[in-house]
C-alpha cells in the first residue's frame, strides 16, 4: 500500500510567504525515510550555522538575545539562545569537541557504514531491475522515478531556504 506525504511550503518558507502551495508525494517507506533523513539533516546545519554566525567568544548572553535573525521569532530566538549558553549545551559541546579531537579514522559516508551504503545501491539496482523487467506498469515506475525526482526536488529547495540562496 502506497503512503502519501503531504508538505505544506508555506510552513517551510515562512508564515509570510506568499508561496502557499501544497502538494502531495507517493512514497513508499524507503523515499519516507530518506525524505526525513535529509530535513532533519538541514535542520541541524540551519541551527549549527545560526550557533557559529552568533555566538562568538567574548560574546555575552544578552548580546548574542539582541542579536536575533530576522527569520525567527523572538520567543524561539531567545529559548535557543538560552539553550546555547546553558551548563548542559556547554557539556554536550565540550564532549563532541573532545570526540573529534580523538578520532584516527576520519568516516566520510555520514553515520552510515561503508558496508550499508553497498548494500543500499545494491538494493536500489536491485529494484530498477526488478521494477523493468517484471510486469509493472510503466506508470508504476514513473510514479516511484517521480516522487524520487519530487524528493530531491524538495532538498534542492530545503538547501536555498536554509543558505538564503533563494
Amino acid at each position: 500500500m502506497k503512503q502519501s506525504a503531504r508538505f505544506n511550503i508555506s510552513l517551510i518558507l515562512g508564515a509570510n510567504s506568499s508561496t502557499k502551495e501544497k502538494f502531495v508525494l507517493r512514497v513508499n517507506e524507503v523515499i519516507d525515510k530518506k525524505l526525513l533523513r535529509y530535513v532533519g539533516k538541514a535542520w541541524r546545519n540551519h541551527r549549527y550555522q545560526l550557533k557559529r554566525d552568533h555566538k562568538k567568544l567574548g560574546k555575552t548572553k544578552q548580546d548574542v538575545k539582541d542579536t536575533r535573525p530576522g527569520n525567527l521569532a523572538r520567543d524561539q530566538w531567545i529559548k535557543l539562545v538560552n539553550y546555547w549558553f546553558s551548563k548542559r549545551c556547554e557539556k554536550l559541546s565540550n564532549q563532541g569537541k573532545e570526540a573529534r579531537a580523538s578520532q584516527e579514522h576520519y568516516h566520510t559516508t555520514g553515520n552510515e557504514s561503508f558496508v550499508m551504503k553497498r548494500d543500499e545501491f545494491q538494493t536500489a539496482e536491485t529494484l530498477i531491475a526488478e521494477r523493468t523487467t517484471d510486469n509493472s506498469s510503466a506508470k508504476d515506475v514513473e510514479d516511484e522515478l517521480g516522487a524520487l525526482s519530487l524528493v530531491m526536488d524538495f532538498g534542492y529547495l530545503l538547501h536555498n531556504v536554509y543558505t538564503g540562496s533563494m
